[in-house]
């Protein structure tokens, strides 16, 4: 019974760090008076950071040190991180090293910069190691047979395959200038395996299937001994599964732009905005309960639709519907956060508070709650729907890995958005007097830029359409395969003997 305080001690502390990240745009801009455009990179590049490192870290747990191992030093980085915060702070440092002691500038030192950036590095590092780590963990207090299936082999096999093809293709495209498969016969594959575990032929990307070809005057048994020479059908088609999905992936890099928008812009614009509901205070941490309230509920609601749907026999067609009506929703999102900061502003200009940053806002902080609400709508369908359509698209092998990879994809936008805001500044200074982001949100305009990331995101729909509508769907080609006439099953089955024709035009950019 112990295992339970153990396990809430451990999430306490991915629970801590997550809160220290959304109050860090009001420290950066109220503290340390950075820019909000400034603040707002720091934080975005940490998340994007920490959500890139998952899937390395995930290769570490598996491959060489564990999960034991991975959440012990991911705990201890986690401690450093937090300690490193804290001394930058400059009531701990500051008198020691001549400076105030006050919440001011002018009070923090190249020192305590040093410690702080350093700080977010370690924290960043240990929430990815917790969260990839946690899980095994949990599952081995329960049962020893876990440890067991965790061995080295099984967590090389992705990077070994992803190696293996790459590598193999090319060293055996060398020896075969001479020799070219005739027919699927002469790929290999141990076609003895359980049936869920293989792969048929694909004809598209068949120049990776050099990574398979059986030579000549060497003996099967002695080529399949070395993985770097050799590999199989299966391992083969599922790198073609992965380099299939990268146009398509590239779409959801730019939702990780307007979901960035939420533990950032949004949160500065609550900022010395009226927090009182009559008379009783209401915390800015109340946004972050909504939103993931938000999330967790249109979640729940998608995958109960999801499920509905694989009743009626079309459950894989749930995911990009899903997908879809997420980035409906981050249109919508967007042009109601432009109204309310086109709001705000208006406000602004009415007091005369262009001027007074730090001055209140007669305006309540509840009009940012549909925008919210809205952003938690759209995180928490996409993030359901994209591992739905990711697990239905890539090989048994790779499964367990999707959670990690979809957070990479959206990290990559979450660093994006340094880029967006950049690019958009400076086009704005060109077409117009100012640029729309200034030292202080009041002088900017914010909406604008919510404005443009709504256009944005309607043309990223469209183009998501399209690509949904042309993509080959795995489990409908599977389909068409079991549909197939005989002479066809016999072709797309390797290593068992067929006798059928087998092209090799090495057409390495066909997606279906």
């Amino acid at each position: 019974m112990t295992f339970f305080p153990k396990l809430i001690v451990l999430m306490w502390a991915d629970l801590l760090a997550l809160y220290v990240m959304w109050m860090m745009m009001f420290y950066l801009t109220n503290v340390w008076k950075l820019g909000f455009t400034h603040a707002a990179a720091i934080v975005n590049i940490f998340t994007g950071a920490w959500t890139m490192m998952l899937l390395p870290m995930e290769y570490l747990v598996d491959a060489f040190m564990g999960s034991y191992l991975i959440l012990l030093l991911s705990s201890i980085s986690y401690s450093l991180g937090m300690g490193f915060l804290w001394m930058s702070t400059p009531p701990i440092l500051g008198k020691s090293h001549g400076l105030c002691g006050e919440y001011l500038p002018e009070c923090i030192g190249d020192e305590q910069r040093v410690l702080f950036y350093a700080g977010l590095a370690l924290i960043a590092i240990g929430l990815s190691g917790h969260l990839v780590s946690l899980g095994p963990f949990t599952a081995a207090q329960f049962t020893e047979d876990m440890l067991e299936n965790m061995t080295v082999r099984e967590g090389l096999v992705v990077s070994v395959r992803v190696v293996c093809v790459v590598y193999g293709g090319g060293y055996i495209s060398v020896l075969c200038w001479f020799v070219r498969p005739k027919n699927v016969k002469d790929l290999y594959e141990i076609p003895d395996l359980d049936e869920h575990q293989l792969i048929p032929h694909s004809r598209s990307l068949r120049c990776l299937d050099k990574a398979a070809i059986i030579l000549p005057r060497i003996s099967t048994e002695e080529q399949a001994k070395n993985r770097w020479r050799l590999c199989r059908v299966t391992e083969v088609e599922e790198i073609k599964m992965c380099l299939r999905l990268i146009p398509i992936g590239i779409i959801f890099i730019f939702y990780g732009v307007v979901s960035a928008i939420g533990n950032s812009y949004f949160l500065i614009q609550s900022n010395h905005l009226n927090e009182k509901l009559g008379r009783l205070p209401i915390p800015a941490t109340l946004l972050f309960v909504i939103y993931d309230s938000s999330k967790t509920q249109f979640g729940d609601l998608y995958y109960k639709l999801a499920n509905k749907l694989g009743g009626s026999g079309s459950r894989h067609y749930a995911p990009p519907i899903g997908i879809a009506i997420s980035m409906i929703f981050s249109v919508i999102c967007c042009v109601v956060a432009a109204k309310v900061e086109a709001r705000r502003l208006g406000i602004v200009i009415s007091h005369g508070l262009i001027d007074k940053p730090d001055d209140k806002i007669p305006m309540s902080i509840f009009w940012l709650l549909p925008q919210f609400v809205l952003l938690g709508a759209v995180d928490g369908i996409l993030e359901t729907s994209l591992c739905d359509f990711l697990m239905d698209q890539v090989g048994p092998s790779m499964q367990g890995h999707i959670l990690q990879f979809a957070f990479g994809v959206l990290g990559m936008g979450h660093m994006g958005s340094v880029l967006a805001v950049y690019v958009a500044g400076k086009v704005s200074e060109k077409v117009g007097k100012t640029g729309w982001f200034q030292h202080t949100l009041n002088k900017s305009r914010l909406d604008k830029y919510y404005l443009t990331l709504a256009w944005l995101s309607a043309v990223n729909l469209g183009i998501y359409v399209v690509m949904a509508l042309l993509f080959a769907y795995q489990k409908s080609r599977i389909e068409e395969d079991q549909e197939a006439p005989e002479e066809e099953e016999d072709e797309n089955v390797g290593g068992n003997g067929s006798q059928g024709p087998f092209q090799d035009d090495a057409q390495c950019f066909c997606c279906c």
